[in-house]
């Protein structure tokens, strides 16, 4: 399960109206809860799923002019936390996601000096893209991910280090692992032209979590022995 509806109605909070707070509270915040309470009838029987959420940045940080988002962020993290408590001894892994700015239709209507607000923040200089966020989910949804539950992972080019925010995904030797899931591609994959064939069960199952959460991809990819999903 992929929790990541959301909407904004931005306004300081001495003039946020009862509505606009309610709306975004209840999006944000409670579809998470909503979804994953029915999801849980599936995944509880089966011992196993894996449930991301999707929160922002700003629901570490604070943002001027987004009480209503910000909390509801802040509480899609809360709640992860506790359901990775609860859904643990059954076989449920529960992880969220703090992406920073993100081009989509929402953050296009955003005015120019934010967008290049956000640019500036950014240690890579750019807004991020919506396959930066999917490929994150993409790796938290894996089995790649097995060991992996109650942590937020940012995806924001460096914002919150920038900012001097302490980092919230708690995972030593992150590199190490990057080196390692490239070493693992490398070695399990073989390249034919632009085609990648794998032959792991593991790397198939995430290859067709890929497919299924409709990443943007530049490479073709096909997977053998497709009756292993």
């Amino acid at each position: 399960l992929v929790n990541c509806a959301g909407i904004a109605r931005d306004q300081v909070s001495w003039k946020m109206s009862d509505d606009e707070w309610a709306d975004v509270i209840d999006v944000n915040l409670s579809g998470v809860f909503r979804m994953t309470r029915a999801c849980c009838a599936v995944m509880r029987p089966r011992q196993r799923g894996a449930i991301v959420n999707i929160a922002s940045i700003n629901g570490i940080r604070g943002k001027f002019g987004q009480a209503n988002y910000a909390a509801s962020k802040g509480g899609v993290i809360a709640l992860t936390k506790t359901l990775a408590r609860e859904l643990a001894r059954d076989g449920i892994r529960v992880n969220a996601i703090a992406p920073g700015l993100i081009d989509t239709p929402m953050t296009k209507s955003l005015p120019p000096d934010v967008r290049e607000q956000a640019i500036a923040g950014s240690l890579l200089g750019r807004i991020g893209r919506p396959e930066d966020v999917g490929a994150a989910v993409l790796f938290l949804a894996s089995p790649l991910a097995a060991f992996i539950t109650g942590q937020v992972l940012t995806v924001d080019g460096g914002q919150l280090v920038d900012e001097g925010d302490r980092p919230v995904f708690h995972f030593p030797g992150l590199v190490a692992l990057g080196v390692a899931v490239a070493y693992l591609l490398q070695l399990e994959g073989s390249l034919h032209g632009n085609r990648m064939i794998y032959s792991s069960p593991q790397i198939q199952e995430m290859v067709h979590l890929e497919e299924r959460l409709g990443q943007l991809t530049t490479q073709s990819i096909s997977v053998q022995n497709s009756a292993n999903h």
